[in-house]
């Protein structure tokens, strides 16, 4: 990931923000069923934010990719 650059680099940010997503969902339904204390959804929603705003800028910033790749073809 650290030599990724561009529009690679926002998509790859979006899909490891839906990956986590996943495993969140994942880990709360199996925590669930073994009654483990700490999978509540209080404890989760921070994370939760964070892989949100990790999407979520990876989705903004998707189109500045395109524009600046643009911008250099045009030079």
């Amino acid at each position: 990931g650290m030599m990724i650059t561009g529009r690679a680099l926002h998509m790859m940010a979006m899909i490891a923000a839906g990956v986590q997503f996943a495993m969140f969902g994942l880990i709360f339904s199996m925590a669930q069923d073994i009654s483990y204390a700490l999978m509540t959804p209080e404890n989760m929603v921070p994370p939760i934010i964070l892989m949100g705003l990790l999407a979520l800028s990876g989705y903004v910033h998707l189109e500045d990719a395109e524009e600046a790749a643009a911008g250099a073809e045009e030079e």
